[in-house]
């Protein structure tokens, strides 16, 4: 199997596309990676809620997916 990036960004995508691909489509075949700039974290929240805390990490990992070298305010 080959497999390439064209290495380009365009803020998070939660969709693939395929171009080609000789094996079958099946979830074991394919890995996905986290792209982001390094970000300092310089705060934390937590409370007992396990909603709100899971509230917190998805925005954490919004901004994540929109900060690669510069910031993004769109997926598009």
């Amino acid at each position: 199997m080959t497999a390439g990036w064209d290495k380009g960004y365009v803020g998070f995508m939660d969709c693939v596309r395929i171009a080609s691909f000789s094996g079958k489509l099946k979830l074991k075949n394919f890995k996905a990676y986290v792209l982001h700039s390094k970000i300092e974290r310089t705060d934390e929240f937590g409370c007992a809620n396990p909603d709100i805390n899971r509230l917190g990490e998805n925005a954490l990992w919004s901004l994540k997916s929109n900060f690669v070298d510069i910031p993004t305010d769109c997926p598009c």
